[in-house]
């Protein structure tokens, strides 16, 4: 158990660096709305798998937030709450990464680091409640 709480928090601490770029970029000139948008997916997708992690649950090599964020609602239905936040994130793990023709907007790179930052908070404090008393099974 001790070696997936390690690897939990070597998830979490990788997802923590993707979401302090998002928000060290914002004052980037000139604007990188794509690379922020990237980083906040980022963050995302390795939330999640720390979160599987912990639950020892394996996962499917995948950007897919959605896949991911269902894996988590069979762990915990409380997953639901952040499941439509992850559907608008994961198109950026991808898209964001070579030239697509997509353009990003200023509103549109605020939602995503709003979503970022819910999406991060929930994990983040599921795993806290957790990790003070064992995993638990949403029913």
């Amino acid at each position: 158990m001790e070696e997936t709480i390690q690897s939990n928090r070597e998830w979490l601490e990788y997802a923590r660096r993707d979401w302090q770029a998002a928000n060290h970029l914002t004052t980037a000139e000139p604007e990188l709305y794509k690379i922020i948008c990237y980083h906040c997916e980022q963050a995302i997708e390795k939330v999640l798998k720390g979160f599987l992690v912990f639950h020892e649950v394996d996962f499917p090599r995948t950007h897919d937030l959605v896949e991911l964020c269902k894996l988590c609602i069979n762990i915990d239905l409380r997953f639901h709450e952040i499941a439509e936040d992850c559907s608008e994130l994961t198109g950026y793990g991808t898209q964001m990464r070579y030239p697509s023709g997509i353009e990003v907007d200023e509103a549109e790179m605020k939602e995503a680091l709003a979503a970022c930052g819910v999406i991060m908070d929930f994990v983040e404090n599921s795993l806290d409640f957790e990790q003070e008393q064992g995993p638990q099974m949403s029913m």
